[in-house]
């Protein structure tokens, strides 16, 4: 099993929810030049030409939501400096992370 691209995969398909950033470790690569896609399925449309960016460079303008599967060690203080971030709602997004999520199906 691939969580994080079944985190992906899900949360491509669900009809009220966008991906509009990937942050990784191999910043300013293509999401599909710096992942091998081991589903057996296609990468969901757009993501594979997502280029993968720093979670500092993210506009915090347009984020409502933000979901984390990054492994704890790299994760927890990114979702830390993130969760004490301002954004442009009045309340800050939910923070979330693959690793409590243990049924993707719900996302669907």
């Amino acid at each position: 099993m691939y969580p994080r691209q079944v985190f992906i995969e899900s949360l491509a398909s669900h009809p009220d929810l966008e991906i509009s950033a990937l942050v990784d470790v191999a910043v300013g690569k293509r999401y599909a030049d710096a992942t091998k896609w081991r589903l057996g399925t296609d990468t969901p449309p757009g993501v594979g030409d997502m280029k993968i960016c720093t979670h500092n460079s993210l506009s915090t303008k347009d984020i409502d939501l933000v979901f984390s599967a990054l492994p704890g060690g790299v994760g927890g203080p990114i979702e830390l400096d993130l969760a004490n971030k301002e954004f442009s709602s009045s309340a800050r997004p939910a923070i979330t992370d693959s690793r409590s999520m243990f049924h993707y199906s719900s996302l669907r």
